[in-house]
Parts: C-alpha cells; sequence; structure tokens
C-alpha cells in the first residue's frame, strides 16, 4: 500500500508537469524539470532500496516524455555542510562528545559534492538518454572510519568504535546506512555524459571546515 501511494504520487505530479516541461529529471525524493525548477518532491522512499519514482516515472517515456533518471549519493553535501545525514553525522558526534564508527570503520560509503550533484543535472537533462541509470558519486569508496576522524577532528572530540549492537542506539536511523559497506562508481555516467566531480571532497570539506574552526 505505502508503494502503491508513493508510484500515485509520482504519477500526479508527472502528469501535472507534463504540459509545461518536454523532459524532467527524477531520483527518488525530487523531480527537475527542463526549466531549472524545483517541483516537488516526492514522499518518502519504501523499505530497501526507494526506486518507486523510477517505476512511476518511466511509463511516462513512452508520452513522449523524455524522463532522465538520475541516482545522487546519499551523501550530498556543500561548503556548509549544514544539510543531509553529513550534517546529521556531525550533530550526532556533538551531542554525545564522540565521533563513532562500527567495527574497525573498514567498510565504504560514496558521497558527492552538490555543485558536481547540480552540474550533472544539466549534462543529463541536455544528453541524459532514458534508458540509462546516472550515477551522481564524486568519491565512490570512502572507509567510514575515515569520515569519523574527519568529523572528529572538526568537532575536536575523540574518535572510538562502537559495536554493531550499539549502532542503533548512536546513530539512530543512520545506523545501518554507515555500517553498510557500500561502494559506488560513476565511471559509467562520467563517460556517458563527460561529467568529472572537480568540487572539493567531503574528507577535503571537513578538513577545511575544522581549519577554519581552530582559525576562530
Amino acid at each position: 500500500e505505502e508503494k502503491r501511494s508513493q508510484s500515485m504520487a509520482s504519477a500526479a505530479l508527472i502528469v501535472g508537469i507534463i504540459g509545461i516541461v518536454s523532459s524532467f529529471c527524477i531520483y527518488p525524493g525530487l523531480i527537475c524539470g527542463s526549466l531549472s525548477v524545483l517541483f516537488a518532491q516526492l514522499s518518502k522512499g519504501g523499505k530497501g532500496f526507494p526506486r518507486q519514482s523510477e517505476t512511476a516515472a518511466l511509463p511516462f517515456a513512452q508520452r513522449d516524455v523524455k524522463v532522465i533518471l538520475v541516482r545522487p549519493s546519499r551523501f550530498v553535501y556543500g561548503e556548509a555542510l549544514t544539510n543531509g545525514f553529513i550534517s546529521a553525522l556531525i550533530g550526532i558526534a556533538a551531542q554525545k562528545g564522540i565521533s563513532a564508527y562500527i567495527g574497525d570503520g573498514g567498510n565504504h560509503i560514496h558521497s558527492v559534492n552538490v555543485l558536481d550533484l547540480a552540474k550533472l543535472y544539466v549534462l543529463a537533462l541536455e544528453n541524459g538518454k532514458t534508458d540509462a541509470r546516472y550515477q551522481a558519486v564524486g568519491d565512490g569508496s570512502l572507509p567510514f572510519k575515515g569520515v569519523a576522524e574527519a568529523i572528529g577532528k572538526r568537532l575536536n572530540v575523540p574518535t572510538s568504535s562502537i559495536s554493531p549492537e550499539q549502532a542503533a542506539e548512536h546513530f539512530g536511523f543512520l545506523g545501518g546506512i554507515v555500517g553498510a559497506d557500500n561502494p559506488a562508481s560513476s565511471e559509467i555516467t562520467q563517460t556517458a555524459l563527460a561529467w568529472k566531480p572537480t568540487h572539493p571532497s567531503l574528507l577535503e570539506t571537513l578538513a577545511a571546515s575544522a581549519s577554519s574552526n581552530l582559525a576562530n
């Protein structure tokens, strides 16, 4: 029922914008039109892999609508580090006084700078193909321990390992995400759209913010 309602919400939004634009770009969470306008935020993804919005959008490709599918990293960040999962992890570390990782911290996450992501949207709308899935990934294989250490330096708090059993209590809903080994690659996307991430990496951004905090 939840998946059905999400698909219906996606379809309703798409029907509403068909008369306005001839192409749009979709990923779980947002629909962006070719007029560079953010049209709507979809309902939350269901359990597991949140691809209901893709399933709802693809049939409209048969109605002369150009549907572009972009899959951003879960860890989208900007210079200010004030939004998204990274901001949540910084908040958790600040509140608990420790920047934690799970086990040996050798599991991998992937990330993308919001400015690189914005550039990919433009390229996807201009040159993307309906039958492709474009991976918006800047750094595809970040050991989470390194991220935790960078957050610790930013906040001047210790970094320490916690057990998998402690992850849910410490990280809340992020426990499953930061504990999974989830590397990714955008190599195919970079080749297909001539897209190359050029803005500071997540670790570089965290290090720069740590230096700024020390200077202040």
